[in-house]
Protein backbone atom coordinates (compact mmCIF):
# COMPACT_ATOMS: atom_id res chain seq x y z
CA UNK A 1 0.00 0.00 0.00
CA UNK A 2 2.59 2.29 0.90
CA UNK A 3 4.48 1.82 -2.35
CA UNK A 4 1.40 2.39 -4.12
CA UNK A 5 1.20 6.07 -2.47
CA UNK A 6 4.14 6.91 -3.10
CA UNK A 7 3.94 5.61 -6.53
CA UNK A 8 7.68 6.24 -7.06
CA UNK A 9 7.58 9.95 -7.15
CA UNK A 10 5.25 10.25 -10.10
CA UNK A 11 2.20 12.64 -9.02
CA UNK A 12 -1.62 11.70 -9.30
CA UNK A 13 -4.34 13.46 -10.85
CA UNK A 14 -8.27 13.01 -11.21
CA UNK A 15 -9.73 15.19 -13.93
CA UNK A 16 -6.53 16.79 -15.01
CA UNK A 17 -6.48 19.51 -11.67
CA UNK A 18 -9.74 18.22 -9.66
CA UNK A 19 -7.55 16.15 -7.34
CA UNK A 20 -3.85 16.43 -7.69
CA UNK A 21 -1.48 14.75 -5.47
CA UNK A 22 2.47 15.76 -4.91
CA UNK A 23 3.71 12.88 -3.50
CA UNK A 24 7.51 14.48 -3.45
CA UNK A 25 6.37 17.51 -1.72
CA UNK A 26 3.24 15.89 -0.09
CA UNK A 27 0.91 18.22 -0.76
CA UNK A 28 -3.10 18.07 -2.55
CA UNK A 29 -4.29 20.71 -4.64
CA UNK A 30 -7.88 20.96 -5.63
CA UNK A 31 -7.65 22.65 -9.18
CA UNK A 32 -4.79 22.94 -9.08
CA UNK A 33 -1.76 20.85 -10.31
CA UNK A 34 0.91 22.82 -8.84
CA UNK A 35 0.05 23.15 -4.56
CA UNK A 36 2.50 25.12 -2.61
CA UNK A 37 0.70 24.19 0.02
CA UNK A 38 -0.05 20.93 2.25
CA UNK A 39 -3.51 21.55 0.88
CA UNK A 40 -4.68 24.38 -1.79
CA UNK A 41 -7.60 25.01 -3.14
CA UNK A 42 -8.15 26.72 -6.19
CA UNK A 43 -11.95 27.93 -5.80
CA UNK A 44 -14.37 28.20 -2.71
CA UNK A 45 -14.33 25.53 0.04
CA UNK A 46 -17.26 25.24 2.81
CA UNK A 47 -16.76 23.33 5.80
CA UNK A 48 -19.23 23.33 8.89
CA UNK A 49 -16.25 24.13 11.33
CA UNK A 50 -12.96 25.13 10.53
CA UNK A 51 -10.49 24.64 13.43
CA UNK A 52 -6.92 26.80 12.80
CA UNK A 53 -4.66 25.75 15.51
CA UNK A 54 -2.36 28.34 14.70
CA UNK A 55 -2.51 31.28 11.93
CA UNK A 56 -5.27 31.58 9.29
CA UNK A 57 -4.25 34.36 6.82
CA UNK A 58 -7.44 35.12 4.62
CA UNK A 59 -6.83 37.49 1.70
CA UNK A 60 -5.02 40.80 3.64
CA UNK A 61 -6.41 39.35 6.79
CA UNK A 62 -4.45 37.56 9.33
CA UNK A 63 -6.18 35.82 12.34
CA UNK A 64 -3.67 34.66 14.90
CA UNK A 65 -4.52 33.94 18.79
CA UNK A 66 -6.91 36.50 19.62
CA UNK A 67 -5.39 39.10 16.92
CA UNK A 68 -7.11 39.98 13.50
CA UNK A 69 -4.47 42.41 11.84
CA UNK A 70 -4.03 43.44 7.85
CA UNK A 71 -0.75 44.93 6.16
CA UNK A 72 -3.39 47.01 4.83
CA UNK A 73 -4.03 51.12 5.58
CA UNK A 74 -7.74 50.08 6.76
CA UNK A 75 -9.44 47.29 8.67
CA UNK A 76 -12.97 47.34 7.49
CA UNK A 77 -15.57 45.36 10.08
CA UNK A 78 -18.70 44.72 8.30
CA UNK A 79 -20.23 47.25 5.60
CA UNK A 80 -19.90 51.18 6.00
CA UNK A 81 -24.27 51.18 6.50
CA UNK A 82 -23.94 48.23 8.83
CA UNK A 83 -22.76 48.15 12.78
CA UNK A 84 -20.61 46.13 14.38
CA UNK A 85 -21.39 45.55 18.46
CA UNK A 86 -19.10 44.44 20.85
CA UNK A 87 -19.32 45.15 24.63
CA UNK A 88 -16.59 47.27 25.38
CA UNK A 89 -13.91 48.89 23.14
CA UNK A 90 -10.25 50.07 24.63
CA UNK A 91 -7.99 52.31 22.57
CA UNK A 92 -4.54 52.24 23.34
CA UNK A 93 -5.64 54.66 26.74
CA UNK A 94 -8.95 55.34 26.12
CA UNK A 95 -11.80 52.57 27.06
CA UNK A 96 -15.71 52.84 25.56
CA UNK A 97 -17.94 50.96 27.03
CA UNK A 98 -21.81 51.58 27.96
CA UNK A 99 -22.32 55.49 28.02
CA UNK A 100 -19.30 56.01 29.63
CA UNK A 101 -15.41 57.22 27.81
CA UNK A 102 -12.95 56.55 30.85
CA UNK A 103 -9.20 56.95 30.60
CA UNK A 104 -7.59 53.09 31.58
CA UNK A 105 -4.43 54.67 32.71
CA UNK A 106 -3.62 55.91 36.02
CA UNK A 107 -4.09 59.59 36.06
CA UNK A 108 -4.61 60.00 32.79
CA UNK A 109 -5.97 63.15 30.93
CA UNK A 110 -8.90 62.88 28.35
CA UNK A 111 -8.62 65.32 25.85
CA UNK A 112 -11.68 66.35 23.20
CA UNK A 113 -9.09 68.29 20.43
CA UNK A 114 -11.07 69.13 17.38
CA UNK A 115 -9.09 69.94 14.74
CA UNK A 116 -8.20 73.54 13.72
CA UNK A 117 -10.58 75.90 14.66
CA UNK A 118 -13.25 73.57 15.41
CA UNK A 119 -15.48 73.42 18.82
CA UNK A 120 -16.76 71.18 20.71
CA UNK A 121 -20.82 70.91 20.67
CA UNK A 122 -22.25 69.72 23.68
CA UNK A 123 -26.29 69.39 22.27
CA UNK A 124 -28.32 69.05 26.12
CA UNK A 125 -27.39 69.43 29.81
CA UNK A 126 -24.11 69.17 31.61
CA UNK A 127 -23.10 68.50 34.84
CA UNK A 128 -19.58 68.68 36.46
CA UNK A 129 -18.91 66.78 39.86
CA UNK A 130 -15.77 68.85 39.91
CA UNK A 131 -13.74 71.80 39.57
CA UNK A 132 -13.74 74.08 35.84
CA UNK A 133 -10.84 75.89 35.02
CA UNK A 134 -10.68 77.88 31.69
CA UNK A 135 -7.26 79.31 30.29
CA UNK A 136 -9.36 81.31 27.64
CA UNK A 137 -12.85 83.68 27.65
CA UNK A 138 -16.10 82.39 28.70
CA UNK A 139 -19.20 84.05 27.58
CA UNK A 140 -22.74 82.86 28.44
CA UNK A 141 -25.88 83.45 26.21
CA UNK A 142 -28.66 82.39 28.54
CA UNK A 143 -29.12 82.81 32.11
CA UNK A 144 -26.13 81.84 34.94
CA UNK A 145 -27.22 80.72 37.65
CA UNK A 146 -24.27 80.27 40.41
CA UNK A 147 -24.81 78.16 43.49
CA UNK A 148 -28.30 76.29 45.00
CA UNK A 149 -28.18 77.40 48.64
CA UNK A 150 -26.72 79.92 51.33
CA UNK A 151 -24.05 77.71 52.16
CA UNK A 152 -22.50 78.42 48.57
CA UNK A 153 -19.58 80.99 47.79
CA UNK A 154 -19.15 83.11 45.02
CA UNK A 155 -15.47 84.31 45.22
CA UNK A 156 -14.41 87.15 42.78
CA UNK A 157 -10.22 86.77 42.37
CA UNK A 158 -10.15 89.44 39.57
CA UNK A 159 -11.47 92.56 38.64
CA UNK A 160 -14.94 93.41 37.43
CA UNK A 161 -14.17 95.41 34.02
CA UNK A 162 -18.24 95.98 33.43
CA UNK A 163 -21.56 97.46 34.54
CA UNK A 164 -23.41 95.40 37.04
CA UNK A 165 -26.98 95.96 36.28
CA UNK A 166 -29.75 94.01 37.86
CA UNK A 167 -32.21 92.50 35.48
CA UNK A 168 -35.56 94.30 37.26
CA UNK A 169 -35.64 98.04 39.12
CA UNK A 170 -35.91 98.73 42.17
CA UNK A 171 -36.16 94.18 42.89
CA UNK A 172 -32.56 92.95 44.14
CA UNK A 173 -30.84 93.99 47.27
CA UNK A 174 -26.66 94.33 47.59
CA UNK A 175 -26.23 93.05 51.12
CA UNK A 176 -29.68 92.71 53.53
CA UNK A 177 -30.67 93.72 56.66
CA UNK A 178 -28.67 92.72 59.88
CA UNK A 179 -30.98 94.10 62.02
CA UNK A 180 -33.42 91.11 60.41
CA UNK A 181 -31.03 88.50 60.25
CA UNK A 182 -29.59 89.53 56.91
CA UNK A 183 -25.59 90.16 55.76
CA UNK A 184 -24.37 93.42 54.60
CA UNK A 185 -21.33 94.31 52.92
CA UNK A 186 -18.57 96.28 55.33
CA UNK A 187 -17.36 98.58 53.13
CA UNK A 188 -18.28 100.71 49.71
CA UNK A 189 -16.19 103.21 47.81
CA UNK A 190 -17.69 105.06 44.90
CA UNK A 191 -17.05 107.89 43.03
CA UNK A 192 -21.06 109.11 42.98
CA UNK A 193 -23.75 107.59 45.30
CA UNK A 194 -26.68 108.08 43.64
CA UNK A 195 -30.14 107.24 45.55
CA UNK A 196 -33.64 108.56 46.87
CA UNK A 197 -32.63 107.89 50.38
CA UNK A 198 -29.95 107.27 52.60
CA UNK A 199 -29.87 105.80 56.35
CA UNK A 200 -27.39 105.61 58.42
Amino acid sequence: LKSNLIRNGIDLAFETDLLYLDVNNQRIGIKTQAPTHELQINGTARTTNLIVDNRADIADVTIQGSTISTDQQYLNLGTFDNFVYNNKLRVDNIDLEGNVISTNASNADLELRPNGTGIVDVYADMEVNGSIHATGDISADGSIRLGDADTDNVEFNAEVSSDIIPNLHNTYQLGSDPAAGGKAWKDVWVNTLRASSVQS
